[in-house]
């Protein structure tokens, strides 16, 4: 994840972001303010990393992206997909 330091806005609030078993990569999550963050490793530091969630007001949410989810990772244009994406819920 990169965040421009330049920029201090907080992540959007209905955003949630897939770390896999990555638990560093959550504990960022966390500490960037997004909200809700799947995780898929370790039981031990899925432990922990709720309890931290909890701290900051975030949830570790279930083992893998909510079936309304729009996975972006091999997307060529994310725009045009986020928009398609949304026009369903409108």
């Amino acid at each position: 994840m990169v965040r421009n330091n330049n920029n201090n806005m907080p992540p959007p609030t209905d955003t949630c972001i897939d770390c896999y078993s990555d638990g560093a990569i959550a504990w960022e999550a966390i500490g960037m303010g997004f909200k809700y963050i799947c995780f898929s490793g370790n039981l031990r530091i899925r432990q922990q990393l709720v309890r931290i969630a909890k701290r900051k007001g975030a949830k570790i949410l279930p083992y893998s992206l909510p079936s309304n989810s729009l996975d972006l990772e091999h997307s060529i244009d994310p725009k045009q997909d986020l928009s398609k994406f949304k026009s369903k819920f409108l």
